[in-house]
């Protein structure tokens, strides 16, 4: 969806540490909905699906070029730190047992209809990726194994919080910075 150059400029940030957190802006539309409504844009459902793709296509795109450290830097304990969330992005006593097992070498096809996002389609349809959730745990309890969802009931929690952390404190480059590039929207 971006241009080779926007997306090796991406690959290189995430490499070099530039980028410290990824997320998705999930949008939970099927094909039906998104073309119900083509003729303004105003109307239009925007967005994409993706946060059942997000680990593995940033897993994916980071592999060559970093380490599993890095990659857990970018999905759990850079945005833990940056949004300032207590008890969460690190495996130690006092934090939340919220974890993902994954497994780097595990290469699948993305096929939207198999998805468990809501919806038909992904805009990653065909692609091979690595590094697929085998297992999910929240707050201590397996909530996904072997592809099945178990519902724990609720789990969470009202967690407080004094605002984001200062910058200059939560972002760090994880490497040598390379040099700065324009990326081409």
């Amino acid at each position: 969806m971006r241009s080779a150059e926007t997306v090796a400029a991406l690959k290189e940030r995430l490499a070099d540490g530039a980028i410290h957190t990824v997320s998705s802006d999930h949008s939970c539309y099927d094909l039906s909905q998104k073309r119900e409504r083509t003729d303004d844009v105003r109307f239009m459902p925007h967005g994409l699906p993706g946060v059942e793709t997000r680990m593995p296509v940033t897993f994916t795109a980071m592999a060559p070029n970093s380490t599993v450290e890095d990659f857990v830097e970018v999905f759990s304990a850079g945005p833990a730190r940056i949004n300032a969330v207590p008890g969460k992005g690190t495996i130690a006593a006092g934090f939340d047992a919220d974890l993902v097992i994954f497994d780097p070498a595990e290469e699948r096809e993305v096929d939207g209809g198999a998805l468990h996002m809501g919806t038909d389609f992904s805009p990653f349809e065909g692609k091979t990726l690595n590094g697929w959730p085998a297992v999910v745990v929240s707050a201590g309890r397996v909530v996904v194994d072997d592809g099945g969802f178990h519902d724990p009931g609720p789990v969470g929690r009202f967690v407080a919080r004094n605002g984001f952390a200062a910058h200059h404190d939560a972002l760090s480059v994880r490497k040598s910075p390379s040099v700065p590039a324009t990326v081409s929207a």
